[in-house]
C-alpha cells in the first residue's frame, strides 16, 4: 500500500474510512452489518493514493456458508474497475442459503493492474493494492407483497423481538414528508428509526414507544433528493435495514 490502499469502504450500514493501513486490516471485530437474505445490496469502494492516480481493480468475496474459505460457487460476489480517487458501486446479491446467524467474512481486495485471482493469494510483495476484512451477518429473507410495492422482512423464526417489518408506500414522492412503518414486537419497547444515505451518512432519527404485538408508525423524513436511501429499524438487538426509493 505505498502507493494506493483501500480508502473506504461503504456496505449497507457498515461505512469505513480506514486509510492506509500498510497492506491489510482486519475490521471483522469492529466493521458488521446485517443483511436480508434474498436482497441485493449495494457496495461503494473508494481508493486512495499517497501521490498520482492509477486505475485498480476490485474484488469481494463472502464466506456465505462458514466453512472458513471462499472456495464455494457464488462467493466471489463482485468487480470492478475504479479510475482515479472516484468510488465505484457494485451490487453483491445475498443469497437465500446464506448461513444465519454468524459472522460471515467479507473480504475485500483493492489491486492495480489485474484483478486479485485468489482471495487468500491476491499478489505478490512487489503488488500495489490493499487487503480489507469486514463481518456480514445474514438474516430473515426479503419477499415482496403480491401485488403490492409493500416489502416484507421476516426473521429467522417467529420468536424475533421484532418482526414483519414493513414499510410503505415504496417509491415514495419526493414531496412527502412521511413514509409508514408496520412491525410485530413480542414484547413493549422502544422501537428506534434512522435514515441513511447508502453511503451511511445519517439523516434523520426517530423513537417510538410500542407495545406487543402488531404496531403501525408514521416516520417523518427530511427533505430528500430522488434517489435509494437506507431506514434501519432497531428494537432491543435486532437491527433490520430496508431500502427505499425517492421519486
Amino acid at each position: 500500500a505505498t502507493n494506493e490502499f483501500i480508502n473506504k469502504v461503504v456496505f449497507n450500514t457498515i461505512s469505513n474510512t480506514s486509510g492506509n493501513n500498510g497492506g491489510y486490516a482486519d475490521f471483522t471485530a469492529t466493521q458488521s452489518t446485517t443483511v436480508l437474505k434474498g436482497v441485493t445490496v449495494p457496495i461503494t469502494l473508494t481508493p486512495g493514493f499517497t501521490s498520482g492516480s492509477a486505475t485498480e481493480y476490485w474484488k469481494v468475496w463472502v464466506d456465505w456458508n462458514y466453512d472458513g474459505d471462499w472456495n464455494d460457487a457464488g462467493e466471489m460476489v463482485c468487480s470492478g474497475t475504479t479510475s482515479g480517487t472516484t468510488a465505484t458501486t457494485l451490487s453483491i446479491a445475498v443469497p437465500t442459503t446464506a448461513v444465519s446467524g454468524y459472522g460471515l467474512r467479507m473480504r475485500v481486495i483493492m489491486r492495480r493492474n489485474a484483478y486479485a485471482a485468489d482471495p487468500v493469494a491476491a499478489g505478490t510483495t512487489t503488488d500495489k493494492g490493499e487487503v480489507e476484512d469486514y463481518t456480514v451477518i445474514a438474516s430473515g429473507s426479503a419477499k415482496t407483497n403480491g401485488g403490492s410495492n409493500i416489502v416484507t422482512s421476516f426473521g429467522t423464526n417467529e420468536n424475533e423481538a421484532i418482526s414483519a417489518v414493513s414499510i410503505y408506500p415504496n417509491p415514495v414522492s419526493a414531496s412527502q414528508q412521511e413514509i409508514n412503518l408496520n412491525y410485530t414486537l413480542q414484547h413493549n419497547g422502544d422501537v428506534q428509526v434512522a435514515v441513511y444515505t447508502l453511503n451511511g451518512d445519517l439523516l434523520s432519527t426517530q423513537e417510538f414507544k410500542a407495545s406487543e404485538g402488531e404496531n403501525n408508525n408514521t416516520v417523518n423524513l427530511p427533505t430528500l433528493a430522488a434517489g435509494m436511501y437506507n431506514i434501519v429499524v432497531s428494537f432491543e438487538n435486532v437491527k433490520q435495514t430496508h431500502k427505499f426509493i425517492v421519486r
